[in-house]
């Protein structure tokens, strides 16, 4: 807990910060998350554990206490910090880091290309396997195995020839991975005929999940966040696999980790009316743009896109505000740094940060 006056974010009572809580102020102007005020509750009050003074519990539920939204001072807009090219119609499955951007190169499934730092230069790779999907964490590479579909790794620094073992013999078509808080691997992998998402948590499976569309992102406490079929987002817990939070889908969306300050959601939209040359005029038709998208060859991004919208949640899926509004672009990406990476249909790629 801690008083408004000095606009603390955490909880002294279990020392979890927002937006990794949902945090209630109180009436006597303290603040504590919600898991806490739970277990302080009673019949009608609320003791509060830095005061002592008790609270009236509206509705004789803690949660309908006012909604602590932390103000951020200095990170107001989202600023261009760099541009260039994109390696893209080179490659397909860009991932983005601190030290640059990775992707694998569509003429060569055994070679990653590396643009370190954003810069003009494509530094390529070597690896002793085929991949067909990867995620670089702080200490390793992990990599779907082309023609096994079973999860290779590899240790950082890369040096020459990534030399890739198995890591895993569950059979996936895609992957997830980080390293959590307390630095365990933590891997979510999609297998798509299946409608199927496992989670690999210390090098141990963990579970499995059914109904799942797509996988999202893994949350720096090693949750991680699918899209099920119905067209819902939700954060699974790590541990049991069990929804902890959801969030209902608009269009064609997706969500990346955006650490420390949530969630990022972005939401495209498509002209979802297509031109036509017929008798011997210009007509335009109604389609269903999110099932036949044209694809732009170079860069793998749709030219029907009209803008895309991002929106900033904290971690219990709470909408904090929106972000910012781009015409033609879709999301790559975020790194650790708290880079954003988008991807503009001309083939530009530009980095932001939140200032």
């Amino acid at each position: 807990m801690a008083t408004l006056e000095r606009n603390c974010r955490m909880c002294q009572v279990c020392s979890e910060s927002w937006p990794h809580k949902s945090l209630r102020i109180l009436p006597c102007k303290h603040i504590s998350c919600i898991e806490c005020l739970y277990q302080l509750q009673g019949a009608y009050l609320v003791e509060c554990a830095v005061c002592h003074k008790d609270a009236v519990v509206p509705g004789r539920d803690v949660d309908n206490f006012p909604v602590y939204k932390a103000t951020f001072k200095h990170q107001k807009n989202l600023i261009k910090v760099k541009k260039s090219s994109c390696p893209c119609k080179l490659s397909y499955k860009c991932y983005i880091t601190n030290e640059g951007l990775y992707s694998i190169s569509t003429k060569d499934l055994r070679t990653i290309l590396f643009k370190p730092s954003f810069d003009g230069f494509i530094l390529p790779i070597c690896l002793n396997k085929e991949i067909s999907d990867f995620a670089i964490t702080d200490n390793y590479i992990y990599a779907v195995e082309n023609s096994t579909g079973k999860i290779l790794s590899s240790t950082k620094p890369f040096e020459g020839e990534i030399n890739l073992r198995l890591y895993s013999s569950n059979r996936v078509n895609s992957l997830k991975a980080i390293e959590d808080e307390n630095g365990d691997s933590c891997i979510i992998g999609f297998l798509e005929c299946r409608n199927k998402c496992l989670f690999i948590h210390k090098s141990i499976y963990r579970w499995s999940s059914l109904n799942c569309k797509s996988i999202e992102c893994i949350l720096p406490n090693g949750n991680p966040i699918i899209k099920t079929c119905d067209n819902k987002f939700v954060i699974l817990d790590k541990l049991k696999g069990k929804p902890l939070n959801e969030l209902k889908c608009k269009g064609l969306s997706q969500v990346c980790n955006f650490s420390p300050h949530g969630i990022l959601l972005a939401q495209t939209s498509f002209d979802k009316y297509r031109k036509y040359y017929e008798d011997n005029e210009y007509q335009y038709r109604y389609t269903d743009a999110d099932d036949d998208m044209d694809q732009n060859e170079e860069y793998g991004i749709s030219n029907k896109i009209i803008k895309m919208e991002l929106f900033l949640y904290d971690y219990n899926f709470k909408l904090i505000r929106k972000l910012n509004d781009f015409k033609r672009a879709k999301l790559i990406g975020t790194a650790k740094n708290g880079n954003i990476c988008l991807l503009f249909v001309n083939g530009k790629m530009k980095t932001y940060e939140w200032k």
